[in-house]
Parts: C-alpha cells; sequence; structure tokens
C-alpha cells in the first residue's frame, strides 16, 4: 500500500511501506472513535452507494444522533449497506487514525527489572438499536479487550505461551506525578475513574 506515494496528500498515519492488512489492523480507527462514524465518512459510503443504501446512508450523515449512538463498526455499516464500496485509498482517507492508549505502570523496576505491569478495566458497553433496527448490541472496548485476551490466552497455557503487545514509551511532558522528595511528607493521592480504587 502506497498511498499517495506517500505524498503530501497522505495522511500522516498512513506514510511509509505498509500493506492494507497493517494499515486496518494498526494504523486507521475501525468503529471506536469519539464522534464515530463521522459525518464526512458517511457522505463517501453514500456517494460509494446506490438507490435506498445511499438515500438512507445521505438521511444519517445529516441526522447522525442515532448512528452515533449505536456506534456500528465500519464491518456493520459496510454489511448493512451492501451497495457502498468507496475505493480502498478513499476509504482509507475517511478513516481516522487509531488514538493511542495510555496505561500507568502498575509496578516498579526496583520489584521488578525488565517487567512493567499495569492494571486496566475491560471496557464494555450496550449501544442504542442497530442501524437496520437491530437489537442493541454490546461492545468491548478495542485496546482494554483485546489485552484482556492476551491475559486469558497466557492463563490458558499456564504461562508456555507467552503473547507479545507492541508498547511505546510516552515522551515525559513534565507534568507526571512526582512524590515530595522527603518520604515523611504526607501525600493524599486520588484516582477519580480509575476503576483503581
Amino acid at each position: 500500500l502506497r498511498p499517495a506515494a506517500a505524498g503530501a496528500d497522505c495522511p500522516g498515519h498512513l506514510r511509509g511501506d505498509l500493506t492494507v492488512r497493517r494499515a486496518l489492523e494498526e494504523r486507521v480507527d475501525l468503529g471506536s472513535a469519539n464522534g464515530w462514524p463521522r459525518p464526512q465518512l458517511l457522505k463517501l459510503l453514500a456517494e460509494a452507494a446506490s438507490g435506498e443504501d445511499a438515500a438512507r446512508l445521505h438521511a444519517m450523515a445529516k441526522d447522525r444522533a442515532a448512528v452515533q449512538a449505536e456506534k456500528p463498526p465500519l464491518s456493520a455499516l459496510l454489511a448493512a449497506f451492501p451497495t457502498a464500496r468507496p475505493p480502498l485509498d478513499r476509504l482509507l482517507d475517511h478513516l481516522p487514525p487509531l488514538a493511542e492508549r495510555y496505561y500507568s505502570l502498575a509496578s516498579s523496576a526496583l520489584d521488578t527489572p525488565g517487567k512493567a505491569r499495569i492494571c486496566f478495566s475491560v471496557v464494555s458497553y450496550r449501544t442504542a438499536p442497530g442501524v437496520g433496527g437491530g437489537a442493541p448490541r454490546e461492545r468491548l472496548g478495542l485496546c482494554s479487550s483485546m489485552l484482556a485476551a492476551k491475559g486469558d490466552e497466557l492463563l490458558k497455557t499456564g504461562g508456555w505461551v507467552k503473547p507479545t503487545v507492541r508498547v511505546y514509551r510516552r515522551r515525559p511532558t513534565g507534568n507526571e506525578l512526582r512524590l515530595p522528595p522527603a518520604l515523611s511528607t504526607p501525600v493524599v493521592m486520588v484516582g477519580p475513574g480509575t476503576g483503581v480504587a
């Protein structure tokens, strides 16, 4: 995949040598972004569709409240509107970049050198009724459910299979938590919404 030969009109998250599979798996969001689906994507699908599919997609692009409450992934949109088949390069241009997921370490390099541990909760929610009038569905968080599946894989094999996850260290911003230099200084820590407390 070499969209626009990695030129200036190629989105930054799609630059470089990359396969279509890797772009879809690692670089673009297929349905979890805030504001999904974006009106530009619905318009693109409408332009590529025909008949009733096109009319329904145009209507959805104008009044997105219902479709945003459902947040159907791209696969569900394409299944619900079978005539909507935009060119792949235009579709990739309209898909938002996959957002970074930040997790805080729950371990110390002093206690477990060379290992990092994190605590997380699997994001789970029910959607509004479907695009085609279908029943509400349970949706899982993209990254948290992947991490949970990797943990299940490790537990099921008794540790024989060691699943891997690519991680990237976020550059410090200077706003990270810093404890006072004196260990005797009292500290009150609040983590609202973290699910760890």
